[in-house]
């Protein structure tokens, strides 16, 4: 794939705790109060994301087949 590169699951994470942060704004951006909770909240789905990916890996090379 042109232009793909490989992240650890620690900067994976990062990534998308990051991505999951801009939803929570874009959702929640009219409540300042909760800024705490955006963070716990992106970091949570974050890391069900790394923990998804790694089964969906594990799945594909069980089966050779892509998700």
């Amino acid at each position: 794939m042109l232009g793909a590169f490989q992240m650890d699951d620690e900067h994976l994470k990062d990534f998308y705790a990051g991505l999951a942060m801009m939803s929570l704004i874009s959702v929640y951006k009219d409540d300042k109060q909760i800024v705490e909770e955006y963070t716990q909240r992106a970091y949570e789905i974050a890391e069900a994301m790394v923990k998804e990916k790694a089964r969906r890996d594990q799945s594909n090379r069980r089966d050779g087949q892509s998700v």
